[in-house]
C-alpha cells in the first residue's frame, strides 16, 4: 500500500507542467510485408494550459529510436496541421529535426539511431480553448521490432488509441497488447480487441509513460 501510494504521488507531481493533454488520440494501420512494419500513423493532441494562458516552445511532435537499415527509411513526416493550418515541413523556423546519440537503454534494445521532430515555432495555450496538433507520419522498421509503444509525455484527460492490421496481413499475424495508467485505471480502462485491431481507451487521467503497447505475433 505504501509502495502504490508514493507511485500516486509521484506521478500527482507531474502537474508542475504547465500543459496538459485533453485529450490525445492515436490511430494506427499496420501492413507487414518482406519482413518489415510499415506502420501509418495519425495523432491528434488538444492542448490545455493549466492556468490562463501559456507560451509553449520547441513542443516534441515525434521519437522514434531504431537500428539503421540500407534502403529502408524508418520515418517519414508527411503532414502537420496547427489548429487547422498546414505546416510547411520544411520551414526550419517551425520544424526541427534532430538525430542524437542512442540512449544506452535504447542501444540496450539493439538500436543504433534515435530521431525527433520539434514543433519550435511558439504555441500560445490556453485554459479553456483547445490549441489542436494534426501529425501524419510513416515508419518502417524490421519484423523483429514487433512492438508499439504508445504513451504520453505529459498528463492526459482522456487517451485512445486505434492499432489495425490490414487485410493481407490479418491473414497471418495477430495482435495483443498492455496498458499502463494507475492500478484501478489500467484494469477497468474501455479495451476491445480482435485478432486484427486494437482499441485502447482511458476516460481518466493517465500520467507521463502511461499509455498502451501492442505486439504483434506470427499466427
Amino acid at each position: 500500500r505504501e509502495e502504490m501510494h508514493k507511485s500516486i504521488v509521484k506521478k500527482l507531481q507531474q502537474f508542475d507542467e504547465e500543459f496538459y493533454y485533453d485529450d490525445c488520440k492515436f490511430s494506427v494501420n499496420c501492413e507487414i510485408k518482406n519482413d518489415l512494419i510499415t506502420k501509418t500513423i495519425k495523432r491528434t493532441f488538444n492542448l490545455r494550459s493549466l492556468n490562463d494562458t501559456y507560451t509553449l516552445k520547441n513542443f516534441k511532435l515525434i521519437k522514434l529510436s531504431y537500428t539503421k537499415q540500407q534502403s529502408i527509411q524508418a520515418l517519414v513526416l508527411s503532414e502537420l496541421k496547427v489548429n487547422g493550418q498546414i505546416i510547411d515541413l520544411d520551414d526550419k523556423s517551425k520544424i526541427k529535426k534532430d538525430v542524437i546519440v542512442t540512449s544506452e537503454q535504447s542501444k540496450s534494445c539493439g538500436y543504433d539511431t534515435t530521431e525527433e521532430y520539434y514543433y519550435v515555432d511558439e504555441l500560445k495555450l490556453s485554459a479553456n480553448e483547445d490549441t489542436t496538433i494534426e501529425l501524419n507520419y510513416i515508419t518502417t522498421v524490421p519484423y523483429k521490432d514487433n512492438a508499439f509503444a504508445c504513451r504520453v509525455g505529459y498528463p492526459c484527460k482522456k487517451f485512445l488509441l486505434e492499432f489495425t492490421l490490414d487485410a493481407q496481413s490479418s491473414n497471418n499475424y495477430t495482435l495483443a497488447s498492455h496498458s499502463f495508467g494507475f492500478i484501478d485505471d489500467a484494469a477497468e480502462h474501455v479495451h476491445n480487441a480482435s485478432r486484427s485491431q486494437v482499441k485502447v481507451e482511458f476516460n481518466n487521467w493517465i500520467f507521463n509513460s502511461d499509455g498502451a503497447v501492442v505486439v504483434i505475433s506470427k499466427k
